[in-house]
Parts: structure tokens; C-alpha cells; sequence
């Protein structure tokens, strides 16, 4: 199963980072419960889990709902901008 790093919003509009993993498909199929935390033995691994984070704020954000409503069923339409059962957003900055 594949996964990578997505920013996800919950039900009051706080973002937070997310491991989504992937069916064989490419479609995002389930998330952890709660966001990432940062953590490594070394600096090297912890700039590269970093990076990683970094290269999840460049991608839309998936509203949580989506995995909430998501009938198991349902694999064949993929996450983006295009998907109607799939709020996104283009903002891929923080106030602050």
C-alpha cells in the first residue's frame, strides 16, 4: 500500500498533516486518525520527513469528510480538484 504526506482539513477549518494511504489504484482510501508527528533519530532523517511535509503543502487540501463519507466501494474516482465528492482547496499557505 502505498502513502505519502497530504494536508488535511477538519470540520473548523484547521489544517494539519496527515499520513493518506492508496489503494493499488493511486486513489487515497484511508488517512491516520491524527495528524503526523515529527520525530527522527538523526537530523538527516528528521530534514528529510521535513521535506517530505513541505512537498505535502503543494498538493490541494483533502477535506477530512472525504474520508468519512467515502464508501469502501468507491475506488475508482481519484482524489483532485475535479472530483465532486472531494472538497479541496488551492490555498496552500497558513496565516501566520
Amino acid at each position: 500500500m502505498n502513502w505519502n504526506y497530504r494536508v488535511l482539513m477538519n470540520q473548523f477549518g484547521e489544517l494539519a498533516i496527515h499520513e493518506v494511504y492508496y489503494n493499488s489504484k493511486g486513489v487515497p482510501n484511508s488517512c491516520t486518525a491524527s495528524p503526523v508527528i515529527v520525530s527522527a533519530e538523526n537530523i538527516s532523517d528528521l530534514l528529510v520527513q521535513l521535506e517530505h511535509m513541505k512537498n505535502a503543502c503543494t498538493k490541494p487540501v483533502i477535506d477530512e469528510q472525504y474520508f468519512i463519507k467515502r464508501e469502501p466501494e468507491d475506488t475508482e474516482q481519484p482524489v483532485g480538484e475535479t472530483d465532486n465528492d472531494v472538497k479541496v482547496s488551492d490555498q496552500n499557505s497558513t496565516n501566520g
